[in-house]
């Protein structure tokens, strides 16, 4: 039966060993020589620079586990009352999230090994599966959160729903033609490097990961808009701090995952770049997504209070 304990215990474990193998894979496998040629990097400076992304990375996968099992733990402590069920689903998204880091991960620390990534088809198979298996996860916690919380919404007292068509939504309409737009016009440059959309043909691309993308984008900003309904509408003063955490923090996470996609179609571009301009780009993403699941992690901590 899944009580408090073991969602600590088998959400905590794996995170453990996941991290275990992140630092074996990023301090003791083979390096990649071609890599240290392109960039001109010594040995210790790719330690160095691996070090300056691996410990904000393992930081932002402690706020994600963090988040789920107190977000998952409040849920189960309520699980009886109205807002019991809709919770619950917010946390099931929330660990959606958690194991999508966790699975994305593990799946590229694995594939580093030559003879993984052979087995796997070699880079066409990592770029495949990978690609994949991220935009799964990533429809299946924005339908979560999205229904979650619609969920919270109904059940309030005086039951009514947030204005759904705003800026914001245009906007991120606006975003995604963009966002293909830019796939098209630029997809011939994707031949020569080492992306998903050398190996797929363009109407796969649109059809499997700019529709996708639109539809995650729409859920996590449906849900946002939910959240801060329900949150000016539930009784609590500690209790609506903590969704506007939780709304701010899917904000974050929803807007890097823009920003990813967009910079994913610079791919033929960042390709032949140096590798200045390539961590301008990386590290503030790094941040973005850390402090939105920095305050994931404490409106589940907030959501305790309350319930102690």
């Amino acid at each position: 039966m899944l009580n408090s304990y073991n969602v600590k215990k088998i959400v905590y474990g794996s995170f453990v060993v996941f991290v275990l193998i992140s630092i074996f894979s990023a301090y003791f496998l083979p390096i990649d020589k071609t890599v240290l040629t392109k960039y001109s990097l010594s040995v210790f400076q790719y330690r160095l620079l691996v070090t300056s992304l691996l410990l904000p990375l393992i930081g932002i996968w402690t706020c994600a586990a963090y988040g789920f099992v107190h977000y998952k733990q409040y849920a189960l402590s309520i699980r009886g009352s109205t807002q019991g069920k809709g919770t619950n689903t917010i946390a099931n998204g929330l660990g959606i999230i958690a194991l999508q880091l966790i699975v994305s991960g593990g799946f590229n620390t694995i594939t580093s090994i030559n003879s993984v990534k052979q087995a796997v088809g070699g880079d066409r198979g990592v770029q495949i599966i990978s690609t994949g298996t991220a935009m799964l996860f990533s429809l299946v916690a924005g339908l979560l959160l999205y229904q979650g919380a619609s969920q919270l919404n109904s059940s309030l007292a005086k039951h009514s729903k947030p204005k759904l068509f705003s800026k914001s939504l245009y906007v991120l309409l606006a975003t995604s033609v963009v966002f293909l737009i830019g796939i098209i016009l630029s997809y011939p440059s994707y031949k020569p490097t080492n992306s998903v959309y050398k190996y797929v043909p363009l109407s796969v691309a649109i059809v499997g990961i700019w529709a996708p993308s639109l539809f995650v984008w729409t859920f996590y900003l449906l849900a946002v808009k939910y959240l801060h309904h329900y949150q000016h509408n539930v009784k609590g003063k500690v209790n609506r701090k903590a969704l506007g955490l939780l709304a701010r923090g899917v904000y974050f996470i929803l807007g890097s995952s823009v920003l990813i996609q967009l910079i994913g179609t610079l791919n033929g571009v960042l390709a032949n770049a140096s590798l200045t301009p390539i961590l301008v780009i990386v590290y503030p993403l790094i941040v973005a997504i850390g402090l939105g699941y920095l305050f994931i992690a404490e409106a589940a901590t907030k959501l305790r209070q309350v319930e102690s």
